[in-house]
């Protein structure tokens, strides 16, 4: 739910937002790659947007679960997830 507020506050002056999901099988050859994946059936949840996209800085920190780009009050905060986990 927030990755759909952070995707509409990049787009002020509208756009397309796409949620998609999707099964998808990960073999072996996969899995091996990418640290902590189990091989089998899985689902994939893309969300895409044509807002302005992030800079190099703000990419660098955008896996930072406390780190955002909205002032003070703007955010959605820890309520979205905690709401959806209860």
């Amino acid at each position: 739910m927030s990755k759909t507020v952070n995707a509409r506050d990049a787009m002020p002056k509208g756009g397309t937002l796409v949620i998609e999901t999707a099964n998808a099988e990960l073999d072996a050859s996969y899995a091996s790659k990418h640290a902590g994946v189990q091989p089998g059936r899985h689902v994939m949840l893309a969300v895409t947007d044509t807002g302005h996209g992030m800079d190099a800085a703000t990419q660098a920190h955008m896996f930072e679960p406390f780190f955002t780009t909205k002032e003070a009050g703007k955010g959605t905060g820890l309520v979205l997830p905690w709401s959806s986990a209860s």
